[in-house]
This record gives C-alpha cells, sequence and structure tokens, in this order.
C-alpha cells in the first residue's frame, strides 16, 4: 500500500502568526460540516470552560460550511466568545502559517476519512501536539499513538484529552517528535519513488508479456 503523498517541505516553512503568541492556542481547520466533528470541539472547550480548566487558551476555528451558524449560535448562547474564534476560510498560501501557530491541532472528524492529510500538514507545519478522531484514516496516520487519538462523542473524555495537553508541555513535545517521525513516511519524494517503483515493474511486466507473445 502506497500513501498519499503531501509536500512536508512546503508546510515546514510555516511560522508561528505573532497574533497567535499571546496565550496557548488550538487550532482546527477544515470544512464545517457535521462530519469534520468542529461542534464536538466546541462542547469540549467549553466544558473545560465550564470546570475553568481552560485558563486563558483560545480554540480558532479554521474554514467555512453549513454548520457555521450553529457554531456561532453555541458560542454566542455559551458566552464563549473570549475563548472561541471564528476565522473562516483562507488560501492555501496561509495554511502553513495557521497549522504552524497551533499549540495543539485538533481534528475530530467523525467518520469518512480514509487518510488524514490535514493531519500531516499540522504536524510537517509544527503545531505542538495533533489530535485525531478515532476514524480509520486518522488511526493510520497516528499509528502507534493510541493517546493522540480520541472520541469526539465523549466530550468528557474529549475535553480531559485536550486538558492534558495543555497543562503538559512535556507530552505535547514527546507527542510532537514521535508525530514528526511517522509523517517522514508520507513526504513526496519518498512516495513519489515508490510509485515510479510501481509504473516501472508495471512497464516491464508489460514488455515480458509483449516479447513471450
Amino acid at each position: 500500500v502506497i500513501p498519499n503523498a503531501v509536500d512536508l517541505k512546503k508546510f515546514a516553512a510555516g511560522k508561528k502568526m505573532s497574533k497567535y503568541t499571546d496565550r496557548p492556542t488550538i487550532m482546527f481547520l477544515g470544512r464545517l460540516v457535521p462530519r469534520k466533528g468542529a461542534m464536538q470541539l466546541v462542547r469540549a472547550v467549553h466544558e473545560l470552560v465550564r470546570q475553568k480548566r481552560f485558563g486563558n487558551a483560545r480554540l480558532v476555528i479554521v474554514g467555512h460550511g453549513s454548520e457555521r451558524s450553529r457554531l456561532e449560535r453555541y458560542i454566542r448562547n455559551h458566552k464563549l466568545q473570549d475563548h472561541i474564534e471564528l476565522v473562516g476560510w483562507i488560501t492555501e498560501q496561509e495554511k502553513p502559517n495557521y497549522l504552524a501557530s497551533a499549540d495543539i491541532a485538533v481534528f475530530p472528524s467523525l467518520a469518512g476519512e480514509s487518510f488524514g492529510i490535514v493531519l500531516v500538514e499540522a504536524i510537517a507545519a509544527g503545531a505542538g501536539a495533533v489530535l485525531g478522531g478515532d476514524n480509520p484514516g486518522y488511526r493510520y496516520v497516528l499509528e502507534g499513538q493510541p493517546e493522540a487519538l480520541v472520541n469526539p462523542r465523549n466530550t468528557a473524555a474529549f475535553a480531559n484529552r485536550i486538558a492534558d495537553l495543555l497543562e503538559d508541555s512535556d507530552l505535547r513535545r514527546q507527542l510532537h517528535a514521535q508525530q514528526k517521525t511517522r509523517i517522514a513516511d508520507f513526504d513526496v519524494t519518498k512516495v513519489g519513488m515508490q510509485l515510479e517503483g510501481v509504473y516501472q515493474r508495471a512497464i516491464a511486466k508489460r514488455a515480458q508479456y509483449r516479447d513471450n507473445g
């Protein structure tokens, strides 16, 4: 099995944005549709705020979609404006910088993920630690790191995992080091060579069949 390729060099060039250096930043980047789990993340943050475990951290939600109005309403109704920022749509050029600005990047997809390119992009950009929803695609990318996988529907457990990472910078560094090693398998230069090998073998096999008549 040959994985999807990611240009790790492009995302490694991401720079932490100055506006996100003043306090711990949790970053979500993706489409605002139910499957991506943004609402589950907001509920987990609300639980931490309610327990007074969120401190001065912020959640930044980057993206646009049909669920935005629902998220805005939830944030407003629960007075979370000081804790959650909705950025909206950004360009591909801005993406590495937003991911690099994350102390914790969270992608709590509920289902339907066959890989997890955004996880690899976040790790390559230098996000402090990456959490992903426990689905097959994200499980593959975060192989060997059960502590980096969450059940977004279990609000209490999800909130606790975020709090653990907020409170433990050593754990974030440990996770990041492991994750950075893992994503080397997805670099476009390595995957490109694997794909080239597949085509070369297929061409050689076809030529052999032709020669053998």
